[in-house]
């Protein structure tokens, strides 16, 4: 383990209070940041999206970072390009 992950081990990743800003998007959904990425030394930033549309969002493109997703209700569709889509469900 090198410093830098020692740094993320001992992050403060702590309970979100509900005075967090929420943005709400133009479709209903929202949207806040939980944990931001200066509380762990830019190696984690916690999101927390809610899609009450249970419409199909728009495909985007792979970052340079690695993504996360915890489905709490429904499913998730994942679709890399030029493939058929797959879902996870909640659990």
């Amino acid at each position: 383990m090198n410093d830098s992950d020692q740094r993320f081990n001992n992050a403060d990743v702590s309970t979100v209070s509900e005075d967090v800003p929420t943005l709400t998007l133009f479709n209903g959904n929202t949207v806040r940041v939980l944990t931001p990425g200066q509380s762990t030394d830019k190696r984690l930033t916690v999101i927390e999206y809610v899609d009450f549309t249970r419409g199909n969002p728009p495909p985007f493109t792979r970052h340079e970072f690695i993504e996360v997703f915890s489905v709490l209700e429904g499913r998730l569709a994942f679709q890399y390009l030029g493939e058929e889509p797959f879902y996870v469900l909640a659990g």
